[in-house]
């Protein structure tokens, strides 16, 4: 999903031309999108044409990955953005996981385990951790990696001297 510089278009309660605002929803795996052409942009706005997009495409997606814009991601972060809270809602509705774009990079999430890019790819391959694919794309979402730090958390015995 993004936004981008659209044509110049008559304004038909002007009559004068104007530059239009451009929204993008393409899917990752078959590259479908939908275009819709608008003439401002606010975070109601970003919501609506979501909603547009999905209904067009007749249905929604398991996956949403975030490019980190303004109206929709308050704080980007690597591993979990602070979303608008109305764009969290619409996600939550519409998407079962987000991922951040930066989640794509392998250095981050090797990093985040404490392990290196190679050995995470071969966890991958071998499926010891789970993953999306979106497209050609691997992701693995923040709550993936929470859970399997959690998993192989050892707890300490209740009482046992140190």
């Amino acid at each position: 999903m993004d936004y981008g510089d659209g044509p110049m278009v008559r304004d038909p309660s002007t009559g004068k031309y104007r530059r239009t605002r451009l929204f993008v929803l393409t899917l990752g795996y078959s590259r479908k999108s939908v275009r819709l052409l608008l003439w401002r942009s606010t975070t109601h706005v970003w919501a609506e044409l979501h909603e547009r997009a999905f209904r067009r495409l007749g249905g929604t997606v398991k996956v949403v990955v975030l490019d980190n814009l303004r109206e929709g991601v308050l704080t980007p972060d690597i591993y979990d953005p602070a979303l608008n809270p109305l764009y969290r809602d619409v996600l939550a509705i519409t998407a079962s996981s987000r991922c951040p774009v930066a989640s794509a990079i392998p250095i981050a999430k090797a990093a985040y385990l404490g392990l290196s890019p190679g050995t995470l790819r071969n966890w991958v391959s071998t499926g010891r951790i789970d993953y999306v694919k979106v497209g050609r794309l691997t992701r693995i979402s923040l709550a993936v990696l929470d859970r399997y730090i959690e998993q192989q958390t050892i707890r300490a015995v209740e009482g046992a001297d140190r």
